[in-house]
């Protein structure tokens, strides 16, 4: 029995590893979130893409400070 539970336990505590995080929403106030959607460089089929979250938060001088490094840096 004790086995059981025990191998139970292991197996879901194992799965949740491969569960994604739960999304973490900011309570900013006078703070204007931006879309990046409409810049130049956002392609048809994947439109603005971002997979690590650089512009998650929408601060305009962080996006155009990532920008300018990319274009320096000829990427």
């Amino acid at each position: 029995m004790k086995t059981a539970a025990l191998l139970t336990v292991s197996t879901l505590m194992g799965a949740q590893a491969f569960m994604a995080p739960a999304p973490k929403f900011s309570r900013t106030r006078g703070v204007a979130r931006m879309s990046f959607e409409d810049e130049a460089g956002v392609t048809g089929p994947l439109g603005y893409w971002d997979p690590l979250g650089f512009s998650a938060d929408g601060d305009v001088e962080k996006f155009n400070k990532y920008r300018a490094a990319e274009i320096k840096h000829g990427r």
